[in-house]
């Protein structure tokens, strides 16, 4: 399905409360980083409470851990931001697009990972993707210009990011237009041959 990602008709343009709303997609596992995620998340909510953080997935790391992840996930969210930072459960393949198009950051703050479909369907999306210099998405982002790559072991690299950049609208409507297009690219079957 990489060969088939959604297509923008036009640039996107983000309303504040898209700017403000930080998403997490992927399986809820210790090598996808939500943990990182999480940190990242109460920081940027510690110089700015106006944010809000999801994280949408299954929980696939439970026999390891005797419980679920997802509660020994939840049990590292500061009280104050529980409200803040959620999980939103589980999410059908076919309501992804609409997500993503209500998206402005996506994180995807992987340990390791190989060619990853959720960031490029987010970037074909026209997203901001904030993404693990671990593996394939670092092929597919080249930094500053149609995302963002971090060490997944420094969490304050994301919230720097966001809070850095989440005022200034221009810049992350061309960045979206930059992703969708480096999306194009990378899943035109004619380059691929």
């Amino acid at each position: 399905y990489p060969m088939h990602l959604p297509r923008l008709e036009a640039p996107r343009r983000f309303s504040p409360d898209q700017i403000r709303g930080v998403r997490f997609i992927g399986s809820v596992q210790v090598r996808k980083g939500v943990d990182v995620f999480i940190e990242a998340a109460a920081r940027v909510l510690r110089e700015d409470p106006g944010f809000r953080f999801e994280i949408y997935g299954k929980d696939r790391n439970e026999a390891r851990f005797g419980r679920r992840y997802q509660d020994a996930l939840a049990a590292r969210i500061p009280d104050a931001y529980r409200d803040r930072i959620r999980f939103a459960g589980d999410l059908e393949y076919a309501a992804m697009p609409a997500l993503l198009g209500d998206s402005c950051f996506c994180v995807f703050p992987s340990r390791w990972e190989n060619w990853a479909n959720v960031c490029l369907e987010a970037m074909a999306m026209g997203c901001v993707v904030i993404a693990s210099r671990n593996g394939g998405m670092a092929e597919m982002i080249q930094h500053g210009q149609n995302g963002f790559l971090v060490d997944p072991a420094r969490p304050e690299e994301i919230s720097d990011l966001v809070l850095r950049h989440h005022a200034d609208v221009k810049t992350l409507e061309r960045m979206s237009w930059d992703a969708h297009q480096r999306s194009g690219e990378l899943s035109d079957p004619a380059r691929t041959r």
